[in-house]
């Protein structure tokens, strides 16, 4: 290893680079965010020197570096016979290829298994491990990549190609060519550990004169603090706070964040951070943010490359609905904001029409059916993409030839859209076609594919590669683990460093032998070694600024936790150490600051002549809650529908109930029904279920097919054949309607009522009868506010005399009556009403006053409805379980306020 290396300290860095001089320096650092650092110090340097210009700074990451040499030697005198560098895709494809190529039986996904092999492969040369590897396989992991490995180096070298894991070997037996443009001085950065490549590398390059130097840490004496949370959320937030508070004291210092789980947590810390930082943040805001997070997200799940994906597979399968719909309204395709309404409407349409699943064909016929609302340019270009799918998808092609395919169908679709894109947007479109580059690339080590596969190895190319926008130059850096040595601050916040986290556990790779990784010292697979390495970090972090905080949680998992042994020296600390005013959410903020006047809101205007009709929901919802009824049927708020697979159960209840209508206008009586044998009652029962599925089948098409089909089919059948047992233990009656509607007015509004049947029954009267496959309780008819008004509503506006009431409750093994009479057994079951028999609030002594009291009921809720009454007023707390106007009568903010 280098020893004894001279140290230079920061403010000598900066001089020698703005000097200049006849020795090239060049400054090579550990991580690319440390190299962004020190060139924008070294900038800050020139410009507060009053420099009007100046020449950038030689300063790049290892990596980068080495890159750097191949490129030069490339375009050399020694260029002559040098492999070809593989891009991370075309290695991960060799590496795949070479797997399935195996004879061995590899139970695990190829692309999983080929990353983790990359990964193994890149250790084994930056700690030597290559040579020793096929004499230390002892488990049949280990053997599997040597067997991977051989043939994976076999295979690139015939083809003349290599990858960065062993570019920095093939760099170094190249430094003696005097043509290989080499530094005078090179200074290396935030390097707390060589591996065995880097220094042999570095001593190569000593051997050929170049003078090899460290940059020293700022000498600070740190005042550390320790502090501890309750919640790691609680943590967080106040790490946001404690920046905030640090910023706006000084708002030109340099404020670092180290979360060590930020890969996993990033989603929850920009939002904390977005939130604490910037409140009055409106969402498409151009202004940057005052922090930056060191760790980019995955390309594929950046917007408009995750439409671009989304449109591709589109184009070749079926996608489910919400899927296609986020797609038909993405700002990115052609026409989104000119159709922007149009397109918001017809996706609302769709939603009441389309199954679970769509093709992009399957998605043109529903936009050109009846009734959908308009939306040409859209129209258009999904028509487009359709052709694509049918001219260009069904063939086998080079990647190449699909990475064509796929801007010309992205172009087809209006891509990128036809507002200008943001900073961030354009950086990451600008990625996109760099990722079908790789795609492109593949052409070195595939032969042709097809769409399918080409999808699935760009969206694998997306998913790999982390993209994190330029943005400028912020106060705030939120930084993993790694990005955070060698930088230095004037205050630093280091989470996590709970016991169960920090120093943290190893992780040996699974391919490599663990009795050479130990040997090696491997960080993070070898315990000893990970301890020195966290330990040197953190006493790197304690001098890294002037003010160091450590934070960890006291629980995680209801397991208590203690401080990291690497930090329990200092003594822990109450939070008010931090000088950190309490939180102030934005709401709270401006209720303090203005003077509130309160408007009583539970009162609309009165409904007009014109809007005084409607159906038996109208009711139902004024009865659960005014505001539910005012919101649905005066203001129009629904929710947009989910397409599910299959049926749900309102779709299901709806077929049950066609099934019992066909059943009931083929037998008309109970006499028909007693003289029906076994066989004939079956032919008639599966008459029934085949007209009843024909039905909906007319309404959804793509719903009642194959063997889901033959399962409706069986359970109609069976069903109605088990309910039909219960009807003949009946007296005769015959049905005189079947899903009959009439207009009907209570409270001064009229409402159209849908019967299930009514019968007339051999004593005399009628009984009105309401299918039921869910729950069926009489109680839902009684009290100041029914839930079920349907059947009060059809027993008193019908003008039949009713004597009795029923729910038929056609659910298999639950089968049975549950009703009202006005005298004993006109329904199985269903009894006389008795005074503390009802169920309700109220009670009524006989069938008279039940009527009379379901007329008083359903004229005072009309009434309420027509003169206004919209108050946020559930009937129950369960009420508000099944409800969809949460958002907008905002219950739980007036609990909250209400105490």
């Amino acid at each position: 290893m280098l020893c004894a290396l001279p140290r230079l300290d920061r403010g000598t860095l900066l001089a020698r680079l703005a000097g200049g001089g006849e020795i090239p320096l060049t400054v090579v650092t550990s991580s690319r965010r440390l190299a962004q650092a020190l060139a924008r110090g070294f900038d800050a340097a020139q410009a507060g020197a009053g420099a009007p210009a100046w020449a950038t700074a030689d300063i790049l990451p290892f990596g980068a570096w080495i890159e750097r040499f191949w490129q030069d030697a490339l375009y050399s005198d020694v260029g002559g016979g040098l492999p070809l560098l593989l891009g991370a895709a075309a290695e991960q494809a060799v590496w795949e290829d070479c797997i399935h190529a195996s004879h061995r039986d590899v139970l695990l996904s190829i692309p999983a298994a080929a990353t983790e092999a990359m990964e193994a492969w890149s250790l084994a040369h930056e700690w030597a491990l290559a040579p020793r590897l096929s004499a230390a396989a002892q488990h049949d992991d280990a053997r599997a990549f040597v067997e991977w490995s051989g043939r994976y180096q076999r295979l690139t070298g015939e083809r003349g190609q290599t990858d960065r894991a062993r570019l920095p070997d093939l760099v170094a037996s190249l430094l003696d060519h005097e043509s290989l443009r080499k530094p005078g001085e090179v200074v290396l950065a935030g390097f707390d550990l060589l591996t065995p490549q880097q220094a042999q590398f570095l001593r190569r390059l000593q051997a050929q004169g170049v003078a090899i130097a460290l940059l020293e840490a700022e000498p600070r004496e740190g005042h550390c603090v320790r502090v501890s949370f309750a919640k790691g959320r609680d943590e967080i937030e106040m790490a946001a706070r404690w920046a905030r508070a640090r910023l706006e004291s000084a708002p030109s210092a340099r404020i670092g964040v180290v979360i060590p789980e930020l890969a996993r947590e990033r989603a929850r810390v920009e939002r904390v951070f977005a939130r604490t930082l910037d409140p009055a943040r409106l969402p498409g805001d151009p202004r940057a943010l005052p922090f930056n997070l060191s760790l980019g997200l995955p390309l594929a799940e950046w917007p408009i490359v995750r439409d671009a994906l989304g449109f591709l597979r589109l184009a070749g399968r079926e996608l489910a609905f919400e899927e296609a719909s986020a797609l038909l309204r993405s700002p990115f395709i052609a026409g989104a904001e000119t159709e922007h309404a149009a397109r918001a409407a017809l996706d609302a349409a769709l939603r009441r029409r389309s199954p679970a699943r769509v093709t992009i064909d399957a998605v043109v016929r529903l936009i050109h059916g009846r009734s959908m609302p308009s939306a040409p340019l859209l129209c258009t270009l999904l028509e487009r993409l359709a052709a694509f799918r049918r001219t260009d998808l069904f063939e086998r092609r080079r990647p190449a030839a699909w990475a064509r395919a796929m801007e010309a169908a992205l172009r087809r679709a209006g891509f990128p859209g036809e507002r200008t894109l943001d900073s961030a947007e354009y950086q990451a479109w600008t990625a996109w076609h760099e990722a079908l580059g790789e795609l492109s690339a593949l052409e070195r080590v595939t032969g042709s594919m097809g769409y399918t596969e080409a999808c699935e190895r760009l969206a694998r190319i997306a998913g790999a590669t982390l993209f994190q926008p330029q943005t400028p130059d912020v106060p705030i850096q939120v930084m993993g683990l790694l990005e955070s040595v060698g930088h230095d601050f004037d205050a630093l916040w280091i989470a996590g460093m709970a016991d169960d986290a920090w120093p943290k556990p190893p992780r040996a790779n699974a391919f490599l032998p663990l009795a050479l990784q130990h040997a090696a010292g491997i960080p993070h697979a070898d315990a000893r070694a990970s301890l020195d390495l966290d330990e040197r970090i953190t006493q790197g972090w304690r001098r890294a600024a002037d003010e160091v905080v450590f934070s960890h949680v006291r629980m995680r998992d209801d397991c208590e936790l203690a401080a990291s042994p690497l930090v329990a020296d200092i003594a822990e600390s109450d939070v008010g150490v931090l000088a950190v005013a309490p939180a102030l959410a934005p709401r709270e903020a401006i209720r303090g600051r203005a003077t509130l006047q309160r408007l009583a809101d539970g009162v609309a205007p009165p409904v007009d002549a014109a809007q005084r009709s409607g159906g038996t929901r109208l009711f139902k919802d004024q009865a659960a809650c005014p505001f539910r009824a005012f919101a649905r049927h005066r203001l129009r708020s629904e929710p947009l529908e989910r397409p599910t697979p299959g049926l749900d159960d309102a779709a299901r209840g709806t077929l049950m109930h066609e099934m019992m209508a066909h059943v009931w206008r083929s037998l008309e009586d109970k006499a028909r029904l007693d003289a029906l044998g076994a066989a004939q009652l079956d032919e008639l029962l599966a008459a029934c279920a085949d007209a009843a599925i024909e039905a909906c089948r007319r309404i959804d098409p793509a719903t009642l097919t194959g063997r889901f089909e033959a399962l409706e089919r069986e359970r109609l059948i069976g069903t109605a054949r088990e309910w039909l047992a219960i009807e003949r233990a009946r007296e005769p009656f015959s049905v005189v309607a079947i899903e009959h509607k009439r207009a009907m007015t209570f409270g001064g509004i009229t409402v159209n009522v849908k019967l299930d049947r009514m019968d007339a029954l051999e004593r005399g009267g009628r009984a009105v009868i309401d299918y039921k496959t869910g729950v069926a309780a009489v109680g839902s008819w009684l009290g100041p506010r029914p839930d079920e008004p349907q059947v009060p509503m059809y027993t008193l506006g019908s003008g039949e005399d009713v004597r009795a009431v029923a729910f038929a409750r056609l659910k298999r093994g639950e089968m049975g009556f549950a009703g009202f009479g006005m005298e004993p057994g006109l329904l199985p079951k269903v009894d006389v009403v008795q005074k503390n028999r009802s169920r309700g609030a109220d009670e009524y002594a006989d069938w008279a006053q039940l009527v009379a009291g379901w007329r008083d009921k359903l004229e005072a809720l009309g009434q309420e409805f027509a003169r206004g009454e919209a108050r946020v007023d559930p009937k129950a707390p369960n009420a508000c379980d099944q409800c969809d106007q949460h958002a907008f009568c905002r219950i739980a903010a007036r609990r909250d306020a209400d105490g």
